[in-house]
């Protein structure tokens, strides 16, 4: 969107959301919705904690139901703060408010996501079999018949000499996003990632 195609009532209340936001904040991402038939503004802040969400949203003209939105923040494991703080803007704020949650610490022995998960489970956000496929996830799948390119090969010669290159698939959690809107059950989605590496095994 251009700027001059942002009236000023929204250009002020943008304004109003960024120059409210807490000190330990920050704006994480500013998305247009294009292909949703409401044209809003999507704004993602980060490093907010359960105790500043709601005045600020309140600060901002919220006009949800800050008793609700208490009652789903209470529901994720303590570690799990800071999070990312998602919402709809045009010349108001819109009530549906998302929560997303990325992993902030990994033990050996208590995967990350794993205690988050049976909490889901337990206040009926997650159902016992996608929890389990969710905890089958994380990992990793060797691309086979795949080979090094030209520019692997000239970036690393040295290591070539001495190992060999694989092609690997890593999988792993993104986030879990908490959603509340008013007159509807909360939500919870998990967001999958994938990502390729490219490891050196030495030649045997």
């Amino acid at each position: 969107m251009k700027q001059e195609n942002i009236s000023p009532a929204v250009e002020r209340k943008l304004e109003q959301c960024f120059d409210l936001m807490p000190a330990n904040t920050d704006i994480n991402i500013i998305g247009m919705m294009f292909a949703r038939p409401v044209q809003t503004t999507r704004l993602q802040l980060a490093g907010f904690t359960k105790e500043q969400t709601i005045p600020y949203l309140e600060k901002i003209g919220w006009q949800g139901e800050s008793d609700r939105l208490a009652e789903m923040m209470a529901i994720a494991p303590a570690n799990f703060s800071p999070f990312i703080l998602t919402f709809d803007v045009d010349e108001q704020v819109y009530p549906r408010i998302g929560l997303k949650y990325v992993s902030s610490c990994a033990t050996k022995d208590a995967p990350p996501w794993q205690g988050f998960l049976e909490i889901l489970m337990r206040n009926q956000l997650c159902s016992p079999e996608k929890r389990e496929a969710l905890q089958k996830w994380p990992g990793y799948t060797q691309i086979k018949g795949s080979s090094p390119t030209w520019v692997d090969i000239i970036e690393n010669a040295a290591a070539f000499r001495e190992n060999r290159l694989l092609n690997v698939m890593e999988r792993n959690f993104g986030q879990i996003k908490m959603v509340y809107q008013p007159g509807l059950p909360f939500e919870a989605k998990a967001y999958l990632r994938c990502s390729c590496l490219n490891i050196f095994v030495p030649r045997t």
